[in-house]
């Protein structure tokens, strides 16, 4: 991969603060946090470098690890996801089910008062708290999930807009603990990872950020 032009924040490529915390590298958005130019991720050249299209390129460019050091590396490694990275769901078919992970999963769950208060993921874990996560957005994974077929249609034709999701209107259970959660709000949120800790006080002052 070709050294890309600096500049930005302290000469690191961000443009601002924005473009630090919402994933994909200086210059993009993305379902994973990078240090470097993900460009060659990006095979739609959407802007937005998806779940889909991290995974391809872990596993088939060589120069993968460059563009994933320093707080980004640790920032995937505790679990968290970037601000926005939850725009999966407005890839329809193409997203994924991103969700938390370790450590910032434990935070995004409520910690140790997680299990006191229900089961099951909130919003803040998962992209969508009712699918697997991991899962593709597709019909039928949707049915799976405890859709009927008018609703995973609607929602596939609401959300494909080939970028960021509208706000579909999801039809199925929401978390039963968590922040309050409603069909309109549940896309809102999403863990803002490490490099944004911010807004959700868990003892030690630590928190995660959120989207709107």
């Amino acid at each position: 991969m070709a050294e890309e032009k600096r500049g930005g924040i302290f000469n690191s490529g961000y443009k601002d603060l924005k473009d630090m915390f919402d994933g994909g590298g200086p210059g993009r958005s993305g379902a994973r946090f990078s240090s470097r130019d993900t460009g060659a991720y990006d095979t739609d050249k959407d802007n937005y470098v998806s779940e889909a299209e991290y995974a391809r390129a872990e596993r088939d460019n060589p120069n993968y690890r460059d563009t994933q050091g320093g707080i980004a590396a640790f920032s995937n490694f505790t679990g968290a996801r970037p601000r926005g990275s939850y725009a999966e769901r407005g890839l329809g078919p193409r997203g994924t089910n991103i969700g938390t992970s370790g450590i910032a999963n434990y935070v995004a769950g409520g910690g140790m008062f997680g299990p006191l208060l229900g089961g099951g993921p909130t919003r803040f874990q998962q992209a969508y708290p009712g699918m697997d996560q991991g899962m593709m957005f597709t019909m039928q994974n949707l049915i799976n999930s405890g859709m009927t077929p008018e609703q995973a249609r609607e929602y596939i034709g609401a959300s494909n807009t080939g970028g960021y999701a509208p706000r579909p209107v999801l039809r199925t259970p929401t978390p039963t603990y968590g922040p309050p959660t409603t069909p309109e709000t549940v896309v809102g949120y999403n863990m803002g990872g490490l490099m944004a800790l911010r807004d959700y006080n868990m003892g030690m002052q630590m928190g995660m950020g959120r989207s709107v």
